[in-house]
């Protein structure tokens, strides 16, 4: 993968996805502190937002992107560290659902990925 981002001239964030990431507000923080910087930055998933994590997710990842060079891609390196976190993988199927042109979504894993009925991929 890192041959494929090179050749393609790539910029973005790897981020190495831990067994601490099942946790929303840990996986959250972490990326927030991988992003590119501004004057102001990311949002934090504090309590008040819990009951609508799926819309701070859109909102976290709209973002997210927007400050990305172009080309550029957010790569989840090992997404199988995360396995049995349904709660996490929904925060992925949010976050592609805001990919922009001129960015992708990387996930490596080193076993299956989850299954889902709106992702056909995934179940081929």
């Amino acid at each position: 993968m890192s041959s494929y981002i090179r050749t393609r001239k790539l910029r973005g964030i790897w981020y190495q996805i831990d067994a601490g990431d099942g946790d929303p507000a840990t996986f959250f923080h972490y990326l927030r502190e991988a992003a590119p910087s501004r004057k102001i930055p990311l949002s934090l998933l504090t309590p008040e937002y819990l009951p609508d994590l799926s819309g701070f997710t859109h909102r976290f990842f709209r973002e997210l992107f927007r400050r990305l060079p172009r080309p550029s891609a957010l790569v989840l390196d090992n997404f199988q560290d995360a396995e049995g976190s349904e709660q996490f993988n929904g925060i992925v199927r949010d976050a592609a659902a805001e990919i922009p042109d001129g960015v992708s979504l990387i996930a490596i894993s080193r076993a299956q990925p989850p299954t889902h009925r709106t992702c056909p991929a995934a179940s081929q």
